[in-house]
C-alpha cells in the first residue's frame, strides 16, 4: 500500500505531465468522458484561464504530497510515546497533545517540507511547458517559464542569465531562513 501512495514521487515528470494532458483532454480524456456520462458538458482544462493554473497545481500537488507525507510520516513516529502517555496523564486532550506534544516535534519537519517545495517550484517547468507552454494568456507562466522564453526562445542570454542569478539568490534566501530558524530551535 506504501508503493501505491509513493509511486506519483516516484514518476519522472514528464511522465506525470504527458499522462494528466491525456486524461484531461477535451476529445479524448478519461475525465471529460466522465463529466459527459454525467450530463455536464466537456471542459478544455488547460486552456480556460480561470482554472489552467489550479489544474497544473492539483497536478503538482498530487506528484508530490507522497514526498511531503513521508518526511511528515517520519518525523510522526520519532515523537516518543511517554510524551502523549504523561500529556494524558496530565489531563491534555487530543487538541492540547497535538499543540503541545506533537506540533513541537513537527514543526522543522513542516518548515523542511515548506523549503523544499517552495525550490521546487522554481523547478516547475516540465509541467507548465508540456501542459500549456505558459499560456493562456501568461496564467500559468512561472518564472523558469519566463525566462526560458525570453532567455532561450528569444535568444537573449544575458537577460536569461540575470533571471537564473536571480532566482538562485532567492532560494539562496529561503535556504538560509530555514537554517537559520532550525537552528534556532535546537
Amino acid at each position: 500500500m506504501r508503493t501505491l501512495l509513493l509511486l506519483p514521487y516516484l514518476l519522472p515528470t514528464v511522465t506525470v505531465a504527458l499522462s494528466w494532458r491525456m486524461m484531461l483532454s477535451v476529445n479524448y480524456g478519461i475525465v471529460n468522458q466522465f463529466l459527459t456520462s454525467l450530463g455536464l458538458p466537456v471542459f478544455n482544462w488547460f486552456m480556460d484561464t480561470r482554472t489552467a493554473f489550479g489544474t497544473i497545481l492539483v497536478i503538482d500537488v498530487w506528484q508530490n504530497a507522497p514526498f511531503v507525507f513521508l518526511l511528515l510520516y517520519a518525523a510522526l513516529q520519532s515523537v516518543p510515546e511517554e510524551l502523549y502517555e504523561a500529556a494524558r496523564i496530565d489531563g491534555a486532550g487530543a487538541l492540547q497533545q497535538f499543540r503541545f506534544v506533537t506540533y513541537p516535534h513537527l514543526r522543522t519537519s513542516i518548515a523542511l517540507c515548506a523549503l523544499m517545495r517552495s525550490i521546487d517550484t522554481f523547478r516547475l517547468f516540465e509541467k507548465v511547458n508540456i501542459l500549456t507552454g505558459g499560456g493562456p494568456a501568461g496564467t500559468t507562466s512561472t518564472i523558469t517559464q519566463f525566462l526560458y522564453t525570453y532567455g532561450i526562445s528569444n535568444l537573449k542570454f544575458g537577460f536569461g542569465s540575470a533571471g537564473a542569478v536571480v532566482m538562485t539568490i532567492l532560494v539562496l534566501l529561503l535556504s538560509s531562513i530555514y537554517i537559520k530558524r532550525a537552528m534556532n530551535n535546537k
